[in-house]
């Protein structure tokens, strides 16, 4: 007996099928770079010996995965012998200006987050607290991961946001501080204060000193909740308060509250910049954005993306003052 099936049934197994296996994609990009293949295929192309060889690795298994990056896009095969597909070339070997190897490994970590997000749901209830983990290697990866995010595109906001009549920026939530050095590099008058958790600070510090801007950007530690930001480092106003993906950390509450504190650092006149993943007003936006509004909500005890009106009005008997 023939039996007739639906095409547009198949279609939908094939979609279901093709999303249930992106992460095994996923998981042969993370172990070609964390096998060093990348690394490896930058100085010269390789057979597959060579490169079992030289990263010490079982040869048959090595090929199984080299051939999995070839079919997705990772790696090239020609005549033999392998080499660095065109993103991986630029975004994944050391000493690039697109490298995001740091990235990658904070995007590995937080697979495993993901792994937890039923769990999270159903109780409502963030999987972690990235900021005050007791994980120093995993806050050390999540400062690095943001350098690599910012380092290259980063400089686009240059591009949106006029700096050349400011003098001072507070830089709040700085994370590596890799936005006030771009700053400084751009506008050579131009001086910065940074503040953020300790942990992020000594990272930031080091950023700071390899790019020899240490004269020109300074940092206070500390958690901005507790921190009065017309006290002791804020004596002298700033003209912009700047706030680099911070506010998805926190929930309304919190983030209102944080900027009326940005807004008595400025001088009169001064601006409060946010950069953030906006969803539009209701609450959409594109596949990162959601998918990023969910990982705030596993890695910060009040993790959310916030639309640009999302001021709830139950707070507004709390916090009578404008927000600018």
């Amino acid at each position: 007996m023939e039996h007739k099936l639906s095409k547009e049934v198949i279609a939908a197994q094939m979609e279901v099928m093709n999303h249930s296996v992106a992460p095994w994609q996923t998981q042969v990009l993370f172990s070609i770079f964390n096998i060093g293949i990348f690394e490896l295929l930058e100085k010269k192309p390789a057979s597959s010996e060579n490169m079992a060889k030289s990263l010490g690795v079982p040869l048959e298994p090595l090929i199984r995965l080299a051939d999995c990056g070839v079919i997705l896009g990772f790696l090239v095969k020609k005549k033999g012998l392998y080499y660095n597909g065109s993103v991986p070339r630029q975004t994944l070997v050391k000493g690039k200006p697109g490298y995001m190897g740091n990235w990658l490994a904070l995007a590995a970590r937080w697979y495993h987050s993901f792994g937890k997000l039923t769990e999270a749901i159903c109780s409502n209830t963030s999987t972690e607290d990235v900021n005050f983990t007791n994980d120093s290697d995993y806050q050390y990866l999540f400062i690095k991961g943001m350098a690599d995010y910012a380092n290259y595109r980063g400089k686009d906001i240059l591009n949106y946001l006029d700096l050349s009549r400011s003098e001072r920026i507070l830089d709040v939530g700085c994370g590596p501080a890799a936005y006030s050095v771009i700053f400084c590099r751009k506008y050579p008058d131009l001086s910065c204060v940074c503040l953020d958790l300790p942990h992020a600070v000594s990272i930031a510090e080091k950023y700071v000193a390899d790019n020899k801007m240490e004269n020109r950007i300074s940092f206070i530690s500390g958690d901005y909740k507790n921190i009065d930001f017309s006290g002791t480092g804020f004596n002298s106003a700033f003209d912009v308060a700047f706030l680099s993906h911070v506010l998805h950390q926190e929930n309304r509450v919190n983030c209102i509250k944080l900027l009326k504190k940005a807004y008595t650092a400025l001088k009169p006149g001064g601006i409060i910049v946010i950069q953030a993943m906006f969803p539009d007003h209701k609450g959409f936006g594109s596949s990162f954005t959601a998918l990023h509004d969910l990982l705030a909500f596993l890695v910060f005890s009040h993790g959310k993306n916030h639309t640009l009106s999302d001021r709830s009005e139950e707070h507004t008997s709390e916090l009578q003052s404008p927000v600018p």
